[in-house]
């Protein structure tokens, strides 16, 4: 269960230093407290009492993008994610930008972010977006809201298999709806009925990494009851940060990302798809990479696209700097990050970008959008979807 976690585990940290060149704050700012282990510092010291979380030291603990880079390569297994989360429940919750507090609060109930859905399709449609004093990065996410219907029952099209539940999350319908259908449409003709509860909340993902642990519980045991009133053999997610998020409570069936669950039934009943001469490029989102462990299961599933093309290496292995609400908070950071991405998408000539993470698509979109690049980024399930016969 999610819950808060002792700060006396900032011990275990032997200050080697392995983790630095993994860290990608680190990499942009070359100050030790921009480091994992200099964020454990601080942490320490603001547990002793013996500095305060004044707006520096804020910043600091809050520029991390808890990507988890550093708690997969360190040797002494520090909790480095838990310690975070904690840290800011006790010393830099409430202390983000107006913008970002009307998130967290929108996302705590079942229509907030319907809400939002709404007003960012009417923006993009009556062309408002265009004269409202919105950042640039505000823009250019709000451009990318859709209006899509996703009904709550898809009954198997063949014969029939077992039953799937399909976590959308608080922004799939808005962000990432074209992976919600493509999902359904693979899942009924592998002979699978798709539950899609109406009400599903947030995960909590954002509540939990900006110090609102409580928040996260609430969420989560909302999620856990709708859930729990079909019954289902998996409950499938489409984006890494949400699954993270949910591994961490117990559901009534196995939670399953559905690209690995995709990956499992086509082994034992093969679909048929088109081919498909593009080139593609994936890029793994860190939670699915450093925490969940996925590997290469993205690369795996689009090979059952004939003739398809693909950079057997991905993208570097740091973060793209999306890091959940990053780049709303610290855009100049997250960019600085995604500039390093882009530049090798630059050489690599794809016509695709696979990334299996709906805020990483989002800043990907951006920033590819801004650099003029023709490359189009789509969800691995989307990209197997439109090539099934």
């Amino acid at each position: 269960m999610i819950s808060e976690f002792s700060l006396a585990d900032t011990d275990l940290c032997v200050m080697c230093a392995m983790c630095t060149p993994h860290c990608p704050t680190y990499r942009v700012y070359k100050t030790e407290t921009e480091s994992p282990r200099g964020r454990l510092a601080l942490i320490h010291a603001l547990d002793k009492g013996d500095i305060k979380a004044d707006k520096g030291v804020a910043e600091h603990l809050n520029h991390c993008l808890g990507c988890l880079a550093c708690e997969r390569i360190c040797p002494s297994q520090v909790p480095f994610g838990k310690l975070m989360d904690s840290a800011r429940q006790r010393f830099t919750a409430n202390k983000q930008g107006i913008s970002h507090r009307l998130l967290l609060t929108l996302s705590r109930h079942k229509q907030g972010l319907d809400y939002y859905q709404r007003f960012a399709g009417f923006l993009n449609r009556s062309k408002l977006i265009k004269w409202l004093p919105f950042d640039s990065k505000v823009r250019s996410i709000v451009e990318q809201a859709q209006t899509t219907q996703i009904d709550n029952f898809y009954p198997a099209l063949n014969s029939r298999k077992g039953a799937v539940g399909l976590f959308k999350g608080c922004m799939g319908k808005t962000f990432d709806a074209d992976t919600l259908i493509s999902g359904i449409k693979l899942l009924t003709r592998l002979g699978f009925d798709v539950h899609i509860p109406e009400d599903q909340y947030c995960c909590g993902a954002l509540h939990q990494h900006n110090g609102d642990i409580n928040g996260a519980l609430n969420l989560a045991d909302k999620n856990q009851q709708l859930f729990q009133q079909y019954k289902l053999d998996a409950i499938l997610y489409i984006a890494s940060g949400c699954g993270s998020q949910i591994l961490k409570t117990p559901f009534s069936a196995p939670v399953v990302n559905i690209v690995s669950f995709l990956l499992k039934q086509l082994s034992i009943n093969p679909l048929t798809f088109k081919p498909l001469q593009k080139h593609v490029v994936v890029h793994q989102g860190c939670r699915g990479k450093n925490e969940l462990g996925l590997g290469d299961v993205s690369l795996q599933l689009i090979e059952n696209i004939p003739a398809i093309k693909f950079h057997q290496t991905p993208l570097t292995d740091l973060c793209c700097g999306a890091g959940g609400s990053t780049q709303l908070d610290y855009p100049e950071l997250a960019n600085e990050l995604l500039s390093i991405k882009l530049n090798e998408l630059k050489t690599m000539q794809a016509d695709f970008l696979l990334s299996d993470n709906s805020g990483c698509s989002l800043h990907f979109r951006s920033g590819i959008k801004r650099s003029n690049l023709d490359i189009e980024v789509i969800h691995p399930v989307t990209l197997l979807a439109g090539q099934l016969l």
